[in-house]
């Protein structure tokens, strides 16, 4: 980008009581902020669900459904949140974190491969998912600064 565009000069947080706080200390609260907010949404995922009487349990059609809305959830919540607290850089924050989940899964699918997980078909599927909702708000992102 070019000195001056839109995107540099534009925060998606403008309007909200996020622009007050100081620039120092939205970029202290940015990750823990993004972290948060993923468990928020995925519990609340989970909580609606438990409340409508569906069936959770992992072998479900219910469960199944509930968890894969949970996991594209969490990774748009986490990468959404994070560049929404970030004062300035916001497009460049949301795709670190986007690579920052994808190393964090691979981590975790590596272990869990490793390890020869019974459940380690599902748990790419769901770390796919995450990815794509993560995709999806850094895509989100990058359209609300253009």
């Amino acid at each position: 980008m070019e000195n001056g565009s839109k995107a540099e000069n534009h925060d998606i947080a403008e309007d909200s009581w996020i622009s007050k706080w100081p620039d120092s200390l939205r970029w202290i609260l940015f990750l823990p902020l993004a972290v948060a907010a993923a468990f928020s949404a995925s519990a609340i995922i989970i909580l609606l669900a438990s409340f409508g009487g569906h069936n959770l349990s992992p072998g479900s059609l219910d469960g199944g459904w509930y968890r894969m809305v949970q996991s594209f959830c969490f990774g748009g919540a986490f990468v959404f949140t994070g560049a929404f607290i970030a004062p300035k850089k916001q497009f460049i924050t949301a795709v670190g974190m986007l690579v920052l989940s994808a190393i964090i899964l691979t981590f975790i699918m590596t272990t869990a491969w490793l390890y020869n997980s019974e459940d380690f078909g599902f748990s790419l599927l769901h770390a796919v998912i995450t990815l794509v909702g993560a995709s999806a708000s850094t895509y989100y992102v990058y359209e609300e600064l253009n």
